[in-house]
């Protein structure tokens, strides 16, 4: 936990997520394989598996040492003084320097011009080292004005920064260019109201894909598919009243039931 940052709980399964990741990839190799050879394969790959690769950032030296990489700081804000949110007066921003110029621009722009003669943070490795003093003066000074205002300014200046937007998430699929490709789909639910998912994963230039349908009910065509496949109402109806089937209205349990 660098610079004092504690462990947290994700929210994403990466387990589960990168097993499918895995699988997907072995799948494609195996067909590529069949194109070229004609003979097929099993595909075969474990949750450990996508453990271990997406935990890989913290392999180790034999002695137990680990091996130089980006650290996260302990409030999570970023990687470094130029790789980082910062809070301002109002609104947050991204700033991402990669270039000497960028540090020029920005230190010109946040009015302190001492700080390009600073030796302390005259050229990467001496911001790496003093990189906590560097955020500290950073900091400070976002928090004078406004993101809009800072943003503006560094923009025009060359500086990659942009403003954080804080309800992205819960406008993502209203954005028109998001539902015209079809990464984003809504539906008329009849339990929700309007249902919001998430659509096409993919695109394929000469098949492409289409969203499906709403996510279905519990038991919704559980009459249909019993009906097709031979069995009379009176059975369908036993089978309901026994509770050895169910469906969409269909009441819940009595108490105490099969106990």
């Amino acid at each position: 936990m660098y610079r004092g940052g504690k462990p947290l709980w994700s929210l994403t399964s990466m387990g589960d997520t990168g097993n499918g990741f895995l699988s997907a990839i072995a799948v494609i190799q195996a067909l590529y394989h069949r194109d070229r050879t004609g003979e097929g394969q099993f595909v075969d790959t474990s949750i450990v598996n996508a453990g271990l690769l997406n935990t890989s950032y913290a392999v180790a030296r034999p002695d137990g040492t680990g091996f130089e990489r980006p650290h996260i700081d302990g409030q999570q804000f970023g990687y470094s003084a130029g790789h980082r949110l910062y809070e301002t007066a109002d609104g947050w921003l991204c700033l991402v320097c990669v270039e000497q110029s960028h540090w020029d621009e920005l230190f010109a722009v946040l009015g302190l011009p001492e700080l390009v003669a600073d030796a302390r943070f005259a050229d990467d490795a001496a911001r790496r080292a003093n990189d906590e003093a560097l955020c500290a003066v950073l900091a400070e000074t976002f928090m004078q004005k406004p993101a809009a205002v800072w943003f503006e300014a560094l923009d025009a200046a060359g500086v990659p920064v942009e403003v954080e937007a804080q309800d992205f998430g819960t406008t993502l699929h209203d954005q028109d260019w998001i539902k015209q490709r079809g990464w984003s789909v809504s539906y008329d639910h009849p339990h929700v109201g309007k249902l919001d998912q998430i659509g096409l994963n993919v695109d394929l230039s000469e098949t492409p894909g289409a969203p499906g349908e709403r996510p279905l009910l519990v038991g919704e065509h559980t009459k249909e598919i019993l009906s097709g496949m031979g069995y009379s109402e009176e059975e369908i109806n036993t089978m309901e009243e026994q509770f050895a089937i169910g469906f969409e209205g269909m009441p819940r349990m009595p108490p105490g039931f099969g106990g």
